[in-house]
């Protein structure tokens, strides 16, 4: 798997955010950051999502960036549901980038998130928003219900 600080640097390319500036966002001095970009310190949730308010991503946005780069996908082995999604979405992002030649799957997905709207429309999910107070099926229940 690829390590974290890959993505951060990745993410910090892509939003040119300089490197005092995303550890003023964490609430770390800028030789504290570079630990953590180097790999030396862990990263928390917490300072991840203060990352992701910079370029207006949510934690889940940048921990899905993080596993569709090229190098965590090569790794999946399994056929985990979950790892299956990962290597579908990958697929069709990859193709995506071809096209907009952004050159990385990653990199696609964080700045062009029309493109995984456009491949979210393709799954026929049914209208309406998902909530935490409910399952994720309900909606689809609420749907096949009504046929």
């Amino acid at each position: 798997m690829s390590d974290f600080h890959n993505f951060l640097e990745l993410w910090r390319e892509l939003f040119r955010v300089e490197r005092k500036v995303a550890a003023s966002e964490m609430g770390v001095s800028p030789a504290q950051y570079g630990r953590i970009e180097s790999g030396q310190t862990p990263l928390s949730a917490e300072r991840l999502r203060a990352l992701g308010r910079v370029s207006n991503s949510s934690l889940n946005t940048l921990l899905l960036a993080f596993m569709l780069m090229d190098d965590n996908v090569e790794r999946i082995e399994s056929d985990d549901p979950g790892d299956q999604l990962i290597l579908w979405l990958h697929q069709r992002l990859a193709a995506e980038a071809r096209r907009n030649e952004t050159h990385s799957t990653a990199r696609h997905f964080l700045g062009y998130p029309q493109s995984l709207k456009n491949i979210i429309s393709e799954l026929n999910l049914p209208d309406g928003e998902y909530s935490a107070d409910e399952p994720a099926t309900a909606p689809h229940r609420r749907a096949a219900a009504s046929l």
